[in-house]
């Protein structure tokens, strides 16, 4: 017993929505350890959540029956907003460029295709598609100018609010974490007008992932 990494080949055929209890019937197997020098080893992340194994379903039409669909909580809330801004993206750009917008904003790699992602994975910068501090420096920057173009005060308070809520959206991983907790320490000290230490803000980030899962410490 454990947790598994669920790949469903056919995705097209799928009508299973965020946040779907599931019960699945597919291929187990093994995950895929690294196969060239420095290349991401996502055996080892996954192994960090927990997760030893990846189930492959063909047809999910035929090896995967929703059980139910949790409403009214706010988890239900905000699978539903993610799953907007994911067809928001897959309807108004094309098809050849929306997974791979969905992976770099909202950190949704279920709309890229596996041949897509192991070309990705083969040539070692597979890390561009997982958000991390780079994703929220751009955010801030981007936050920052249009609050001072409309004149909003406290800007600073609404960028850690902002940048809170984007994490929680595209999940909390650590790289997330990492990101979010180190720039909301920053503006956190530019609201309390005292000088902010990057490796102090490094610091507490590296504290709350502890928090959140020790086995990502190490």
């Amino acid at each position: 017993s454990g947790k598994a990494y669920l790949i469903i080949s056919n995705q097209k055929k799928s009508t299973l929505k965020l946040g779907d209890e599931v019960e699945v019937i597919g291929n187990l197997f093994a995950i895929r350890k690294p196969s060239n020098p420095g290349e991401v080893d996502f055996a080892r992340i996954l192994l960090r959540r927990g997760i030893h194994a990846s189930i492959v379903v063909k047809d999910p039409r035929q090896g995967v029956t929703r059980l139910s669909t949790p409403l009214g909580t706010p988890q239900a809330w905000l699978n539903g907003l993610r799953r907007y801004g994911l067809e928001s993206l897959g309807s108004s750009i094309p098809k050849s460029e929306s997974g791979i917008a969905s992976a770099i904003l909202l950190g949704d790699r279920q709309s890229l295709s596996r041949e897509e992602t192991e070309r990705y994975r083969k040539s070692g910068v597979v890390h561009v598609l997982v958000i991390s501090g780079q994703h929220f420096l751009i955010l801030a920057v981007f936050l920052q100018s249009l609050l001072c173009l409309f004149g909003i005060p406290r800007r600073h308070l609404w960028i850690a609010l902002l940048l809170i809520g984007y994490a929680i959206l595209v999940g909390l991983r650590p790289p997330v974490v990492r990101a979010c907790v180190t720039f909301v320490a920053l503006a956190g000290g530019a609201i309390l007008k005292r000088k902010a230490s990057l490796a102090n803000s490094l610091a507490l980030a590296g504290r709350v992932i502890t928090v959140l899962s020790r086995a990502e410490v190490f």
